[in-house]
């Protein structure tokens, strides 16, 4: 509901005085000392912050970030909303996505190995967070205001990835993000340590109708790969069935490893390859792996810090859609590619 500006949610990170009323984003709360947002700059002339990303849910079964319907970019200084039974913004409707991502400026006064930090995310409905492309709130439900929690270790003055996701389908909307530096209280993320991303991340996206690549439908950057379309259409002018699609750019690696590449799909008539460096590392296009878990797996070495070219294709004939790619090695737990690893070019 446009213009509607409702009182604080009482709760541990939530407080009750609001720190203003925007009637396009609802209240901004104010969570104590540190944490009002800041009129600085973070580089490249961009605001602090991080970049929301508002989307509307196509349906509930997919509940997936397709960019066809984006709805809304902006930079948020802090995540810290209550939306009530409104939404965001007058253009989007009850049932919605945000996404937001950026980097965060780790404090320069900590440990020289690094020291422990707690991330707390309050929402209703679900969440997923990741620091340090390493996730730590994995609540991807429907549920009431909801306290989640997860620790990580991170090095003293480093600026790392941070990224969470949100959906509202039913009842009311709110959603803040605070953490626990090491011997402090938990509080809002000062806005000045947040920026957002600098350039575009993600993967060239060319999706067809026809599972065979027949006739170009849409072309756009696709900030990850991790898709669960559902009954859904990846985009308006994708047909919902028998559609297929081929995503190109480049990912650098953290490590000098051998990495475990995951593909995961919805059901066993979905097939999908990818090559890394040229090298094919998953095959499974005319027969992907058997449920329950439908996925595929191939390792390749890589070298840290170098853009290795990646091509990953999918193809759908008819019911459920899903495409998921993961990443592991001895050093990193498998988990989504993160968005920072991925540019659409060289």
């Amino acid at each position: 509901m446009a213009g509607r500006c409702p009182a604080a949610v009482a709760g541990t990170l939530l407080v009750a005085a609001a720190l203003g009323c925007d009637t396009a984003r609802g209240p901004v709360f104010d969570w104590g000392d540190g944490g009002s947002p800041s009129t600085s700059q973070c580089g490249a002339g961009l605001a602090c912050g991080l970049r929301g990303e508002y989307f509307q849910m196509p349906s509930y079964e997919g509940r997936a970030f397709n960019a066809g319907a984006l709805v809304l970019t902006r930079v948020d200084p802090q995540v810290s909303f209550d939306w009530g039974s409104g939404a965001p913004d007058p253009a989007l409707q009850a049932q919605f996505l945000v996404r937001w991502t950026g980097f965060l400026r780790v404090p320069p006064n900590g440990a020289a190995g690094g020291q422990s930090y707690r991330f707390t995310v309050r929402a209703d409905d679900g969440v997923r967070l990741w620091v340090d492309e390493r996730p730590l709130i994995d609540d991807w439900n429907d549920h009431t205001a909801t306290e989640d929690t997860g620790d990580v270790t991170l090095a003293a003055g480093a600026s790392v990835p941070i990224k969470l996701e949100y959906y509202q389908h039913m009842g009311t909307a709110s959603v803040a993000l605070a953490w626990t530096p090491p011997g402090q209280p938990s509080a809002p993320i000062p806005t000045s340590e947040l920026s957002p991303p600098p350039e575009t991340n993600g993967l060239v996206g060319t999706y067809f109708a026809g599972a065979s690549f027949d006739t170009t439908a849409v072309t756009r950057v696709d900030q990850d790969v991790a898709f669960r379309w559902g009954l859904d259409s990846p985009d308006p002018a994708v047909p919902t069935d028998h559609f297929s699609a081929r995503w190109t750019g480049t990912i650098e690696a953290r490590y000098s490893e051998l990495f475990t590449f995951t593909a995961r799909v919805a059901e066993t008539n979905e097939g999908v390859r990818l090559t890394v460096n040229d090298a094919p590392v998953i095959d499974a296009w005319n027969a992907p792996a058997a449920p329950p878990t439908i996925e595929s797996q191939g390792t390749i070495a890589l070298e840290a810090g170098r853009r290795h070219p990646i091509t990953l294709e999918y193809s759908e004939s008819i019911g459920g859609a899903r495409l998921e790619l993961l990443w592991a090695s001895a050093s990193q737990p498998e988990t989504r590619v993160s968005w920072s690893r991925l540019r659409p070019g060289p």
